[in-house]
């Protein structure tokens, strides 16, 4: 952007002076990129790109006083956009294509030639518009920062705006124009706790206003009621969150998160038998563990908690059989519930027939002939103690590549490749388990997690998927069983890298806003009056110690704020200071005959002594070279002041 160079000679020193419609033409894109980032990777790739082009032609243009394509044709070429966005419109997908819509007519608006003010105006609101829209795609807190940003950026835009409305080619030095800045900014700075009052006290509604607006985020992870072998893997390469669960850490153990239970094997895939619906009976058990849960949307109907979960209570959910809990729809949008878990080493579910977790498919005669070896292990305990342990004694290796997909995945597994994931182990351990009398089933969710010690909860990824095995120990209960060997490092949360944990430190900031911001509600709201209330009552009884107490301390509350008041405004005291010398200039010309009006200069005098008269305007001259540019007296200047007042007063007496 260029600058008038033009040159005005003040008091001695070169002042430059700017454009202000260079200023405001730098906000103005600032303004339009900080509403389109929140949209990178959301929209077409096309329509980003043709902003981007749009933004730079418009600048180039700008700077090169080249005229741009007419208006008339931006005009027909709005209406088409317009209208190209109504055809692809539909209930299903109404957010996205205005959203690119709006990112085409504002490349329109940076090729418009000679913006005016309608033109600048029109510029912020679409910006507006789509950092409004990317809520309803993503109501994360950087939301708030690019709303908050561009509440900043429009409203100093707007204030030198109206200055340009009056004279195009309008100009002042940069220093006023940055305190311009800063006055301008202060005011929607102002306006923060004003808006953070209103928002804990307006009443709240869970009712989703807007969600038929909202795009549906499903299908981010593959759970369902079966598991097919090779179909995991591909999700424990995604690192993003499934859910973060607050609540203690689990010091020494690694956490398992209940999903899915599976009873059914047809070979290469297991499922969730229908043939019974009816629930086990269970045995009360105590020190239930809470955790406070964020699942984010992954369309799918499962709800997670710690393993075993013995109540989720969420409104829509519903605890089938082997503690499976489910909502009612398919979760499209983050929620919020609370599981309270038992961690007793066996789960107290009885059933009336364990038959169906005995049933195998038929299997081939080495696959039989393998797992009936181990016959010879008695106890069916000790042999569920050995799956714990068999295939890392016996060479096998946790891979998510050249994984076995034939006819015959199992055996290929335990006899030629030796390598698999979480799914095969189990798989194996549930086929010897069962061939060998001993109740089995599969049971998938996740395993692990990452502590998050400043914030108290789990971040789970989605590479954390897990299947696992329970099996039923006659006269105690299903137990879990987890045979794979070596589960990913994400598992047990071993990455503690620097770029992890600033990752760490950035979701901790979104797990804040999504449990303070996103999800405040109703609830919540009476829960901040109650507390309030017992506070005041609190407050209201110890009245006279909290007095007593505060009147001790408020000496040394004091000092500080003293000693920031006399720093802050030191140079109000300096001023009055410095205004002294006039006052007493002032003042020996009444003696002397000259009364010298309060609001003119000290140069305005009729003076008849030469000599008087030469003092006097030094001292004018003195004094008004500091106060008329704003400054402070230096120090030698108020000597030459002081020795001035001493001679106008001992050699020239009234």
């Amino acid at each position: 952007m260029s600058q008038l160079r033009t040159g005005l000679r003040c008091s001695g020193s070169l002042l430059f002076m700017t454009e202000i419609r260079n200023v405001v033409n730098i906000l103005t894109y600032l303004i339009a990129l900080t509403g389109v980032i929140p949209l990178v990777g959301e929209t077409g790739i096309a329509y980003t790109a043709v902003f981007f082009a749009a933004t730079v032609y418009g600048a180039w243009a700008e700077a090169q006083k080249k005229d741009s394509v007419s208006r008339l044709w931006l005009n027909i070429l709005s209406v088409m956009i317009i209208l190209f966005t109504i055809a692809r419109m539909n209930l299903d997908n109404m957010v996205i294509p205005a959203l690119e819509a709006l990112l085409a007519i504002q490349a329109v608006k940076f090729i418009e030639p000679n913006k005016k003010f309608r033109d600048f105006m029109q510029i912020y609101m679409i910006a507006m518009f789509m950092a409004a829209g990317s809520a309803l795609i993503s109501l994360s807190i950087w939301f708030l920062a690019f709303v908050f940003a561009l509440f900043l950026l429009i409203s100093v835009s707007m204030v030198l705006l109206t200055y340009i409305t009056e004279d195009e080619r309008a100009a002042m030095p940069a220093k006023h124009i940055k305190r311009i800045i800063y006055k301008t900014i202060a005011i929607p700075l102002l306006s923060i706790p004003v808006a953070v009052m209103l928002f804990a006290v307006l009443p709240r509604t869970n009712y989703p206003v807007f969600q038929f607006l909202n795009r549906e985020d499903g299908t981010m992870t593959g759970f369902s009621d079966s598991v097919a072998l090779g179909n995991v893997s591909e999700i424990q390469q995604d690192s993003r969150l499934i859910f973060r669960a607050e609540m203690p850490e689990m010091i020494g153990a690694s956490p398992y998160w209940r999903g899915i239970v599976m009873d059914s094997f047809d070979g290469k895939t297991w499922s969730t038998s229908h043939s019974s619906g009816r629930r086990g009976r269970i045995r009360p058990v105590k020190n239930l563990t809470e955790q406070t849960v964020y699942l984010e949307p992954y369309g799918d109907k499962y709800l997670f908690g710690l393993d075993v979960p013995f109540h989720i209570d969420m409104r829509g959910s519903e605890r089938e059989r082997d503690f499976v809990y489910t909502m009612n729809r398919p979760v499209q949008k983050r929620i919020q519930y609370s599981a309270f878990s038992a961690s007793e080493k066996y789960l107290t579910e009885e059933f009336d027939d364990y038959e169906r977790f005995l049933e195998l498919p038929e299997i081939s005669a080495e696959l039989a002939e393998f797992a009936d070896g181990f016959k010879n292990i008695v106890s069916g305990e000790e042999l569920a103690e050995l799956m714990q342990v068999y295939f890392i004694r016996n060479g096998f290796k946790y891979s998510l590549d050249r994984l076995p997909v034939s006819q015959t995945p199992l055996e290929d597994f335990l006899f030629k490749s030796k390598l698999g994931n979480c799914e095969y182990y189990a798989s194996a351990a549930a086929v010897i388990l069962r061939r060998n009398g001993i109740p089995a089933r599969l049971v998938g969710g996740y395993a692990g997690g990452y502590y998050n010690g400043a914030a108290g909860y789990y971040a789970v990824p989605q590479r954390n998927a897990h299947v696992w095995v329970e099996a039923y120990i006659d006269g105690k209960g299903w137990r879990r069983i987890d045979p794979t060997p070596a589960a990913p490092s994400a598992f047990n949360g071993g990455e503690r890298t620097f770029a992890f944990r600033m990752r760490l430190l950035a979701d901790t900031v979104n797990f804040y806003w999504n449990a303070f911001v996103i999800n405040y509600d109703f609830s919540k709201q009476v829960k901040a009056v109650r507390s309030v209330r017992g506070a005041a009552e609190k407050l209201k009884n110890d009245y006279r110690s909290i007095a007593l107490r505060t009147l001790a301390v408020l000496p040394y509350l004091l000092v500080p704020v003293l000693f920031f008041a006399v720093w802050r405004f030191r140079s109000i005291f300096r001023a009055k200071e410095d205004e002294g010398y006039a006052h007493a200039f002032r003042k020996l010309m009444k003696r002397k005959g000259y009364d010298m009006n309060q609001s003119a200069g000290l140069t305005e005098n009729n003076i008849k002594d030469p000599e008087l008269k030469r003092l006097a305007d030094e001292f004018a001259a003195v004094f008004h070279g500091a106060y008329y540019r704003g400054r402070n007296l230096t120090r030698d200047e108020k000597k030459r002041l002081a020795e001035l007042l001493r001679v106008m007063k001992t050699q020239h007496p009234q």
